[in-house]
This record gives structure tokens, C-alpha cells and sequence, in this order.
């Protein structure tokens, strides 16, 4: 938590985690339920909003993780631990190099497929660490 105040815009510590629950919602804000669910919870069909969502299961899809340089897998699975505490990671780690360079090279990547190849290896080797300390 930080302590330190102070300044006009000062006010209480802010906890590490302070940011999870308002991300979640912002996740429920830009993936809504069904329009027709919608209605019904304005009819009173369901009872509430809980009782629409308690199986299911929304999430977010990040391609970047490893190109970062600002972490090494043990920190970012530390952030990620610290600030999505209920969170459920997946990691999906392709093992076709081969695949992936095509994969690459048809997204536009303009390199050698040694180069490709390089960068694919060092980011599954990122992804791998990164689940291990999940």
C-alpha cells in the first residue's frame, strides 16, 4: 500500500489489487450480455444480474505478453497474480515453429525466417516461464 500523501490530490493508500475489480467490470461493459437477457432482467425474469453470470466465464486474449521488455515472465506473472487475483490464466504456447513462421510471415512480419524463427523461440520460452510461475 502507498503511503506517502501528499498535495492537493492526496488521499488514502491504494492497495495493490485496487484496480481488479473495476478491470473486471470494464470487461463485463465491453462484452454485455444478450440483448434478450437484457430484457429479461428489466422484466424481472431473472433475478439478477448474478444470476445470468454465474456460469459463465468472460475473458481477454493478449498476443503481446512476451514482446515486452519491460518484464521477465517471473514479474509478470507476479503483476497478473497481484492484480487479477480470481483470474484463470491460460497459456497457449503453439510448439510448430515451423507453422508459426508461415503464420508470421503471412501477418506481414518482414524478416528472415531465421530471425522469425529466433523471436518465436524466445517468446514460447517467455510464455513457458511465465506459466510455471503462475
Amino acid at each position: 500500500i502507498t503511503s506517502d500523501v501528499s498535495g492537493a490530490w492526496s488521499h488514502g493508500g491504494i492497495p495493490p489489487q485496487s484496480f481488479a475489480c473495476p478491470i473486471q467490470h470494464l470487461v463485463h461493459a465491453i462484452d454485455p450480455p444478450p440483448t434478450e437477457v437484457m430484457r429479461h432482467l428489466q422484466t424481472g425474469d431473472f433475478p439478477t444480474m448474478g444470476g445470468y453470470d454465474e456460469s459463465t466465464i468472460l475473458g481477454v486474449k493478449t498476443i503481446r505478453l512476451a514482446d515486452s521488455k519491460m518484464w521477465t515472465p517471473q514479474g509478470a506473472a507476479r503483476f497478473f497474480k497481484r492484480n487479477f487475483p480470481c483470474a484463470k490464466i491460460i497459456v497457449n504456447i503453439r510448439r510448430d515453429i515451423k507453422n508459426q513462421i508461415k503464420s508470421s510471415k503471412r501477418a506481414g512480419w518482414d524478416l528472415s525466417d531465421r530471425d522469425i524463427e529466433r523471436k518465436l523461440v524466445m517468446s514460447n520460452s517467455f510464455l513457458a516461464y511465465f506459466a510455471e510461475n503462475l
